[in-house]
Formats: C-alpha cells, structure tokens, sequence
C-alpha cells in the first residue's frame, strides 16, 4: 500500500529509506501528472473539435497538417499497446510540432502588435475621412473629472497604475520626443538590480510593443498579413487619401481577423499538444492503479478521434471531481519534490532516477502560466554591460523609427511604449495635469471625442 504523503515527505526529508521512498515519489508525481494531463487533454481536444465544427475557428492548410501530425502522436502512442521506442520517437515529433507552433505564434503576435499601431491611426483618422457631424464641443474639466475618478476608483495601487497605462494609451499623447525618450531611458534604469532575463524581457516587451520587433522569417510565413503591413507602409499615412483610407481601413479588418483565427487555431492545438507532451513524459512512469485507471480516458481519446464520438456531457461525466482529487495530490507532492531538488540531487543520480526526475521538472516548464515555454532549460545570458548594451540599441531603433515616421505615427509608437512602461507620475496631481493637458491640446473635437470614447470603453457598459 502507499504511504501517505504525509509519510513520504518524513521519510525524504529524514533520510529513511530513500531507496524506496525517491522511487514512489517518482512515480507518484509522475501518475499524478499524467492523469490529470490525460483527462485536460481530452477535454482540450475536445474543445478544439466543437469550435472547429461550430465555424468558430477554421484551420488553413498549414494549421491543419499541424492538426493532424497531432492527432497522428496521439493514435500511435495513447491508442496503441505501450512501446518505448515509439514513445521515445513521439516525444521527438511532439517537441518539433510545439516548436512549429510557438514560431508561428511569435510571427502572429509580431504582427498583431503591428496591427494595434494601425489601428491606432486609423482610429485617428476616422475624424478626418468619416462623414460624421462635428461634435459638439467637449467640457474638458467634466471629462477629466470622470476619467480621474475612474483612474483612481481603485484602492490597489496595481490596478490604478492599469487605469493610468490605459488612459495614457488612448488620450492623444501631447510630449516631445525629448520627453518620451528621458521617459524610456529613466524605465531601463528600474532594472540595473535586475538579472539578464528581466531586462531582456523587458527590451522586447518595448520593441513589441513600437512595431520594431520582427522575427526570423516573418514576412514569408502570413503572406495574407504581409501584405496589410507593406500596405500601411507603401504611403505615408499623413497624406492618405479617403480611398486608401478606406482600402487600409478594409485591409486592416481582414488581418485581424485572420490573425484571431490562426491564433485560436494554434492556442488550442498547443494546449492539446502540451497536455498529450506531459503524458508521454510520464506514462511508463505509472503506477499500477494510475495504468488501470488509464483506461477511461483512453477510452476518451479513442472515442473523440472517431467519426462518431460521445457527447461530451455522458463522455466527461465526473471527470472534474476525480481532476481534484488529483491536483490536491500534485500541490503536496510538489512540495517533496522542491525539497528533493533542493537537497537531494545528489541521491537522485546514484539511484538512477535522472530521466523521470528531469521529465518531472520538463513536465513542470509544460504546465507553467506560458503555454509555450520552453521545454529545455534556459541557459545564462551575458551579464557584463547588458543593461547599457540593450538600452542603448533600444534608444537608437526607437529614434531612428520617430525620426522616420509621420506624426500620427509617432503618437501610435509613443502610446504604445508608454503603455508597457512603468507608471511615470510620482502623485495625484501630475496623472491630473496629463488629462488636462491632453484634452486641452486637441485642437480637432472629432479627434478628441475619438479618444475619450475608446477609453470610455474600458469603464463604461
């Protein structure tokens, strides 16, 4: 019989019986993890299923050999009598598709990214080309009113600061570039404490958001969204037209929407594809209760790859309390295994147990908050005048594109850089002066009442 977990971890962290006792948590930690990815995995794909069949999403051809190289893993392995070698090959082919995925999934918000500073002008250009009567003229200290009590609504000072970033991203940005950089460099200076990995989150954050992050390979991989943005670069979007307003306006509707749809498409095969990854991980790791209780949601998999599958409701009937039961397991034997890793690596390896316990840790990366982390550990990144080495390319990139681009340009890339920095004003009373400043520098009412509706939209039902 199993100990309990209680037993367990006495025995791990006295020392006792090791020889045993690293072994069970092992595979204890290893059924525990995955069954519950078999059963999420079940449930994912049958999400997946339901929003294809329902028209929600629509794979494109690409999309759809992922799909089924996919569904191929899952026959193979979950379907057939258990193999090493084959399991060991799939887990080769599983780790290629999530690649595929997650760079496809870069490339898409790359362009999503883009497409948000698109949207910015072209909402800014609406005052200009849409036939809509003059609006009559704002109270500029009613509206800084409103907009300061919903800003400050809050007590957490976490969700103020959301007010204020969403607030800076829509009123129009009134700061000379001066200002804006001070602003960017000052941001940098915030993370000189801080390890490689928080400044290079940081630097991409900020390139993401300005348009000037460009992965390898993405203007051949959306040939469909390529286009939209050599479009909205094949004319200075100051001196448009009403048609290639209208043209641009179009182009831009159609790429977000194929964006949202390759972008759901390949959320939803990648949480498959990472739930069916930490069972192939674990699975001849089982227990013999975890193996016999395998057979239900094999008996899932089957029936949801077949041609008439049960309806989901009979299919998952009281999955989620055994799903429970499971993850109050996980919550106590991940507490071992933290101390295990912590203390006892060294007894990890002379009893052998390597593999399961870095497909355990690989298994953690899988069921992280990203859905497409990593499966190998990151290695270090140059410390040595890495703040100022990063900061520095920033700044140039960053100045070349405002020196480069047209006005409303520039406010769309300030906005958005804006938005990822933290928050700049030290009071109540410089967050009031920006309102006021911002609304007081519209000289056009359409422009300005464009503005403060899309930040309305954020507080007002």
């Amino acid at each position: 019989m199993d100990k309990t977990i209680r037993q367990l971890t006495g025995d791990i962290k006295a020392g006792r019986n090791l020889e045993q006792a690293l072994p069970e948590l092992m595979n204890r930690m290893a059924s525990a993890y995955g069954m519950l990815s078999y059963y999420n995995m079940n449930m994912e794909l049958s999400v997946l299923l339901e929003a294809k069949e329902e028209g929600m999403i629509k794979p494109g051809r690409t999309v759809k050999e992922l799909e089924e190289k996919l569904y191929d893993i899952m026959r193979k392995t979950l379907l057939d009598a258990f193999s090493p070698d084959v399991y060991d090959e799939a887990i080769k082919e599983l780790a290629e598709l999530r690649e595929k995925i997650i760079t496809k999934m870069d490339i898409l918000t790359a362009y999503t990214d883009l497409f948000i500073l698109y949207e910015y002008v072209i909402n800014r250009l609406e005052a200009v080309f849409e036939e809509t009567e003059e609006p009559a003229a704002m109270d500029n200290d009613a509206v800084a009113k409103e907009i300061l009590q919903w800003i400050f609504s809050e007590e957490e000072p976490a969700l103020i600061n959301e007010h204020i970033k969403e607030m800076v991203s829509c009123l129009p940005v009134r700061m000379t570039k001066g200002k804006f950089l001070e602003l960017v460099e000052n941001a940098f200076s915030i993370y000189k404490e801080s390890d490689p990995k928080s400044v290079e989150m940081f630097d991409y954050m900020l390139r993401s958001a300005s348009g000037l992050y460009t992965p390898k390979g993405m203007a051949k991989s959306y040939a469909k969204l390529d286009k939209v943005k050599k479009l909205f670069e094949s004319k200075s979007l100051a001196e448009l037209s009403g048609e290639e307003y209208a043209e641009r306006k179009d182009a831009l509707a159609e790429g977000t929407e194929y964006i949202r749809n390759a972008t759901e498409c390949l959320s939803d095969i990648q949480a498959v594809a990472n739930a069916l990854m930490t069972v192939l991980l674990t699975k001849q790791y089982f227990t013999l209760s975890a193996e016999r209780a395998s057979a239900r949601p094999q008996e899932m998999t089957k029936s949801l790859l077949s041609e008439t599958p049960v309806e989901a409701e009979v299919l998952f009937a009281g999955v989620e309390t055994e799903m429970e039961a499971i993850s109050e397991e996980i919550m106590g034997l991940e507490a071992v295994l933290l101390y295990v890793k912590e203390n006892l690596e060294k007894q990890i390896n002379e009893l052998m147990l390597s593999v399961v316990y870095h497909r355990l840790l690989t298994v953690q990366r899988l069921n992280s908050s990203s859905a497409y982390a990593s499966l190998e550990e990151e290695g270090p990144v140059e410390e040595d005048g890495y703040l100022q080495k990063v900061k520095d390319a920033f700044l140039i990139d960053i100045k070349n594109a405002l020196e480069n681009g047209s006005r409303i340009q520039n406010r769309a890339v300030m906005a958005a850089v804006l938005r990822e920095l933290p928050v700049f004003f030290n009071n109540h009373t410089e967050v009031m002066n920006y309102v006021r400043n911002a609304l007081d520098g519209c000289r056009d009412e359409k422009e300005k009442k464009i503005s403060v509706d899309l930040l309305r939209s954020y507080y007002q039902v």
